[in-house]
């Protein structure tokens, strides 16, 4: 995400009235969470945050992808959990 301009984070999404940056925000964040809360533990984590599966590793932006089904860079993802979320992604 780091590539994109700021022309493209306004961008509409194809989530209703969401623009690109609200959406990549609500896929890294809580509930509860503001953003700089979630930047803030983006640099303590190193990028890499704690789930309850196995884990799955990538860039933020392939990651985004694949739970939203859009299979286009699944094979950028990697660890325990990165075949499930493939075939998951895939189907569509």
């Amino acid at each position: 995400m780091r590539n994109t301009s700021a022309m493209e984070w306004e961008t509409p999404s194809l989530c209703g009235a969401w623009t690109v940056a609200q959406v990549a925000t609500h896929l890294t964040s809580g509930p509860a969470t503001t953003l700089p809360g979630v930047l803030t533990a983006m640099l303590q984590a190193r990028g890499r945050f704690a789930g309850s599966g196995p884990r799955v590793e990538g860039p933020a932006e392939a990651l985004a992808l694949a739970i939203t089904r859009r299979p286009v860079r699944l094979d950028e993802l990697s660890g325990p959990g990165a075949d499930a979320l493939r075939e998951w992604a895939a189907r569509g």
